[in-house]
């Protein structure tokens, strides 16, 4: 039934529909597979940025969704894209050790030999770009600097930063919200991410905040009534 109302939404162009469906779908079967259908389901369906469709990646990665060689190519190369090329190394080098990128291969070995010295050259300026994001007056220069950090699964970093974004304004907050939300939950602090992404409802981020806060229920413990 969850698979006929997600085909209906899919069907009558109702992003909103499908993205409530698929929530509820996966809050029932959490299965890998269904995480892949899901999110693959919600990026096409609701005709989502690339912004949005990476941190469905992410997700993807997070439900061990990332089902072959496309998949974790995709991943690396939207993230190259956006200029998160830590995250695109770390992509490729899990895809390879996990057996599911050949290394060897010649597309995997391009992309490396351009990914290693750029996610070296932002590692090592993340410290200067907090300190100088942190020095800024308004919360544009901020956001991106968390970025980075979130990117670079820094999340202590980018929870801060992120937070101090939000405080000066100026940007977009669904972005901002979804990320923290998304930072939060990945250190632990699952009450927090969900407060977080409970602020995003409307709007491109809406699916995403939805699929990552069905993530967190799934990993909320239940207390015995």
């Amino acid at each position: 039934w969850y698979d006929r109302a997600i085909a209906l939404s899919y069907r009558y162009k109702r992003p909103d529909l499908l993205a409530l469906w698929t929530q509820r779908k996966l809050a029932t079967y959490p299965s890998p597979q269904n995480w892949r259908s899901g999110i693959v389901n919600v990026m096409t369906g609701a005709a989502l940025g690339p912004e949005q469709s990476l941190d469905l990646y992410r997700l993807m990665a997070v439900t061990q969704a990332l089902a072959g060689e496309r998949d974790w190519q995709a991943y690396s190369a939207l993230a190259t894209q956006q200029e998160s090329f830590v995250e695109a190394k770390a992509v490729l080098d899990k895809g390879s050790s996990s057996g599911t990128l050949n290394r060897s291969d010649a597309t995997v070995q391009k992309a490396l030999a351009l990914l290693t010295p750029k996610a070296r050259k932002a590692l090592a300026n993340l410290p200067a770009l907090e300190k100088k994001a942190r020095a800024a007056g308004g919360g544009a220069q901020i956001l991106a600097a968390a970025d980075a950090a979130f990117g670079a699964a820094n999340d202590a970093i980018a929870v801060a930063l992120y937070r101090l974004a939000l405080q000066k304004g100026g940007i977009d907050t669904a972005r901002a919200n979804t990320r923290l939300g998304i930072a939060l939950a990945r250190t632990g602090d699952l009450a927090g991410g969900r407060a977080a992404l409970a602020q995003v409802n409307t709007g491109p981020w809406a699916p995403v905040a939805g699929l990552w806060s069905i993530w967190i229920e799934g990993r909320t413990p239940r207390s015995a009534d």
